[in-house]
């Protein structure tokens, strides 16, 4: 009788045996590092989640398609245009471009609409020698030209002036190499290698 007991005892707690042991194994491995969490995605469409999230990224204020395609080319190590980063751009300029200028560095945007333009200030990175600035995604989409100048710009006909009235040159970004690095929501950090920002 007492083998009996003994027997069904052991059967009732083999499931919850089992289930403890499980746990405790998922809590250890959590700890452990992963063998392969580094290996490269193999396969038809590995790595690619055929934008099933593109709702959430919606939701979150972001275009589903740049995000789509900001994402493959960070994978694929791809060129893309600043424009389609949905993360926007961290504009960077060098200090030695603008001596003395201070903190008063202005970039403009330009936008599509005729006589349109939105200014904002440069903020000096005095560490790295860099004046910087983020545009948004929606104004990249808008233009993606701009100018730079160390007084705030104003329209001359078809161009850009300072204070000064020295004409300025209408700046527009190249394609880069995607960072694997930077997230796809975060801005793309982008140092224009410039020698002035006057018009020649």
């Amino acid at each position: 009788m007492r083998r009996k007991n003994v027997i069904l005892t052991l059967w009732l707690a083999a499931p919850i045996a089992t289930f403890a042991g499980l746990y405790a194994l998922i809590f250890i491995t959590l700890d452990t590092d992963k063998p392969m969490a580094d290996a490269a995605p193999v396969g038809a469409g590995a790595g690619d989640t055929g934008n099933a999230n593109a709702l959430g990224q919606w939701l979150a204020g972001r275009d589903p398609d740049a995000v789509s395609l900001a994402t493959k080319a960070k994978r694929e190590h791809l060129m893309i245009a600043p424009s389609d980063w949905p993360g926007g751009v961290l504009l960077r300029v060098p200090s030695d471009v603008l001596p003395d200028a201070g903190n008063s560095v202005y970039l403009s945007v330009i936008l599509k609409e005729p006589g349109r333009f939105r200014t904002t200030g440069m903020k000096l990175d005095s560490q790295r020698g860099v004046y910087e600035c983020k545009i948004q995604h929606e104004d990249l989409q808008d233009s993606a030209r701009f100018v730079i100048s160390t007084s705030f710009p104003s329209r001359d006909g078809v161009g850009f002036v300072d204070e000064e009235n020295r004409a300025l040159a209408v700046l527009s970004l190249s394609p880069v190499l995607a960072p694997r690095e930077v997230e796809v929501s975060d801005p793309l950090p982008i140092d224009l290698p410039i020698d002035t920002v006057f018009h020649d």
